[in-house]
């Protein structure tokens, strides 16, 4: 039995990359054919576990493999204004996995108090080869929701580098929010 966990263990090995990860969202999740035939590239088939696991695949500055969607860190932003926000999103509070060749074959997940809260805003995941079938969405969508529900962000631009120390997730606080257009 082969997991999609031991896929990606599997591809680290191959390209001599260690895997920052010890385990993985829906990592657990049985593989049982092989649909990657047409000679997709390893980045492909990683690119698919991380969206099926939640995820952001990235390199490190120590050259391994994280898959990552948010990191916590401990600094308050108060330099601030040169940053001009680009594009506030609304808390995800719906999910869909399907694929863009059928319609109907869907599998759905909502959150019904964040949607009277915020409205219908959809996560939507499709043609990730791992989740061929309407039973494999359908076992893979309850983790991904868990982990992404409620989730927004603020994407800013600098005129100049910001912060950058900063990695793919890192979440950071703002003080004197006031000052930026955030909607809440």
């Amino acid at each position: 039995t082969i997991t999609l966990k031991n896929v990606l263990d599997e591809i680290c090995t191959n390209v001599s990359v260690e895997l920052v990860n010890q385990t993985i969202t829906n990592g657990d999740f049985i593989v049982d054919s092989n649909q990657f035939v047409n000679v997709e590239l390893y980045g492909d088939v990683i690119s698919s576990i991380a969206y099926i696991s939640g995820n952001f695949a990235t390199i490190t500055a120590d050259d391994k493999l994280e898959l990552v969607f948010t990191k916590p860190t401990d600094e308050i932003i108060e330099d601030y204004v040169e940053l001009d926000d680009k594009r506030d999103t609304q808390p995800i509070t719906c999910l869909s996995i399907g694929t863009s060749q059928v319609q109907g074959q869907n599998a759905v997940a909502k959150d019904d108090d964040l949607i009277q809260q915020y409205g219908e805003h959809w996560l939507v995941i499709n043609d990730v080869p791992f989740a061929y079938t309407l039973e494999k969405r359908e076992q893979l969508k309850t983790a991904i929701f868990n982990k992404v529900k409620g989730f927004g962000y603020s994407s800013f631009k600098a005129e100049y580098s910001f912060k950058p120390y900063y990695s793919l997730g890192d979440l950071v606080q703002f003080n004197k929010t006031d000052l930026l257009k955030f909607r809440n």
